[in-house]
């Protein structure tokens, strides 16, 4: 409804929005019948009953109030003499029009729970409703919920009555047969929590001086190369070259190896006999490890195709090598490798028995645990690195014994039609090595390989990290002019060959290589490549 009423925010007259709430009281007095309906005879300790109730009002007296209340706006109120308010009574009063002789239905659920000797606990919960009109110039009726608690006491005595059974004969007890004992297992696999997690990374192989020095007017190989060493340093691995060399060729067939000798010039006497001698010598030592001769091909000469400066005693010294030239293999690998690749299952083992004296023994070969067990089920979380292990299917197996019983039961898993999840690959820790020719800073055919490998395995969006770097012979100036070179030029090779958007780090490295090793100032004739 609407009204007039006083806005205290700005104190004036303003129609406002009301709502109007009517209550209403009746009294009343009803006469009626109870019919009760067994449903159960012990519930609770005690009968359920449906009850029945008609009943008829017979008077009944009421009264009503109407309030008004203030809906809105907020801060309005009423005026009066003593004062604002923010409801007011509109009417009140008894009602003259009730009627009498109204019909009411009521329905409930009755139990009564013993809880002593003719002393019962009664629960009740049902409905009334009128049914007619309370007023007879309106519509009003009720309908009512209820439930009630209380105490019912019993005077009736209960009837006893003794029954005393007839004398059964005497029978002679039955020879029961000695039950049979009984063993059974049932392994399980639960193939929605079995799967496999596997992580790749980009890697290098470390970088290689392929070549090995000899000492001044000698074929003879140093000894140092003629004998594998285990170690992670590329200085010493280079002593592995010839090992590495045969290795190389004995995994590809396919691959021809060409062994280029040389000298150090005059300081050698420009003797080309001797630089036969020591390709040779390198041939013989391959024969020795098993490389048939026929893939071996020799070119000597006087001086390397790129030698050292001879004004230095160390490019004296690397001039007298032989180097090693692979056809149809390439050693300087980039690719993707498996450094996580690990099966997670979950099995489950139910054993059963029947007519054992003592526990049946359980074992697994997923579980070094021996378990002792009646009727159990046990369930198991496994898991294993598949790394480096050539496997296509792995099988569970579990057996239960006792005495001379034995059960056994297993399942294999097809490792191919396991959930493979994987992990993003990682590439923080990859660190290629490109080796540059003595004061040159053009890339070599497989320098462009390897680089185009790692394009195609790396995604947009990283960092490529080039530390160009040199080795100490020559002007210092120099030197640093060349090492940035070799790092600008494979920036724009990078850039030449994709469309892929990376952001470039460019360094120069003085970190260097043992400079005092042929195979130290070699290394240091490179570039390094990382990715973050």
């Amino acid at each position: 409804d609407t009204a007039l009423a006083r806005n205290l925010n700005s104190g004036k007259v303003d129609t406002v929005n009301t709502n109007n709430e009517l209550d209403v009281n009746f009294n009343s007095i009803s006469v009626g019948l109870d019919i009760n309906f067994l449903l159960q005879r012990d519930l609770f300790n005690g009968p359920l009953y449906l009850n029945i109730s008609p009943s008829l009002i017979v008077n009944q007296t009421g009264s009503f109030i109407q309030k008004e209340y203030i809906e809105s706006p907020d801060g309005a109120a009423f005026e009066g003499p003593n004062g604002y308010f923010f409801e007011r009574t509109n009417a009140e009063g008894d009602f003259t029009t009730l009627s009498n002789m109204i019909p009411i239905i009521s329905a409930s659920l009755y139990n009564s729970t013993k809880i002593a000797d003719n002393l019962y606990l009664t629960q009740r919960i049902g409905v009334t409703n009128d049914m007619s009109s309370l007023l007879d110039d309106a519509n009003i009726s009720s309908l009512t919920l209820f439930a009630s608690l209380g105490i019912k006491l019993s005077f009736e005595k209960k009837k006893e009555v003794i029954i005393i059974p007839p004398k059964k004969p005497i029978q002679p007890e039955p020879i029961l047969p000695v039950p049979e004992p009984y063993i059974s297992i049932d392994m399980n696999v639960n193939y929605d929590e079995t799967y496999i997690v596997h992580k790749e990374e980009l890697y290098a192989e470390p970088p290689k001086v392929m070549a090995i020095f000899f000492d001044k007017n000698s074929s003879e190989i140093r000894n140092s190369y003629l004998n594998e060493v285990n170690t992670k340093d590329p200085i010493k691995m280079h002593n592995n070259i010839i090992f590495d060399i045969k290795e190389a060729l004995s995994e590809n067939p396919e691959a021809v190896l060409t062994l280029i000798s040389s000298t150090s010039g005059a300081d050698e006497n420009n003797d080309i006999s001797l630089s036969l001698k020591r390709a040779e010598s390198v041939k013989n030592k391959l024969y020795e490890l098993g490389i048939d001769s026929t893939r071996i091909d020799i070119t000597s000469q006087i001086s390397p195709k790129v030698p050292t400066n001879n004004e230095y005693d160390d490019g004296l010294e690397e001039n007298r090598r032989v180097e090693f030239k692979l056809s149809n293999l390439d050693l300087q690998k980039v690719g993707m490798r498996t450094i996580k690749n690990e099966l997670f299952s979950e099995l489950t083992v139910k054993t059963d028995t029947e007519n054992l004296t003592n526990r049946a023994n359980l074992s697994t070969n997923f579980d070094d645990t021996n378990y002792s067990v009646y009727d159990t089920t046990l369930r198991f979380n496994y898991n294993q690195d598949l790394i480096n292990q050539e496997k296509k299917s792995i099988n569970f197996s579990s057996s239960l014994s006792s005495n001379n019983l034995v059960e056994n039961d297993s399942e294999e898993i097809d490792l191919s039609s396991i959930e493979k999840r994987e992990l993003e690959a990682e590439y923080n820790n990859f660190e290629l090595y490109l080796l540059f020719d003595f004061s040159s800073s053009e890339l070599s055919d497989e320098n462009k390989k390897a680089i185009s490998d790692l394009i195609d395995l790396l995604p947009d969006g990283k960092t490529i990290e080039i530390i160009g770097n040199t080795d100490k012979i020559g002007m210092e100036k120099a030197n640093i002019e060349i090492a940035q070179n070799r790092a600008n030029n494979t920036k724009e090779y990078i850039e030449s060959i994709t469309t892929k958007q990376y952001e470039f780090d460019i360094k120069t490295n003085t970190s260097k290589f043992d400079e005092t090793t042929p195979q130290g100032r070699f290394l240091n004739r490179s570039i390094r490549i990382r990715v973050k």
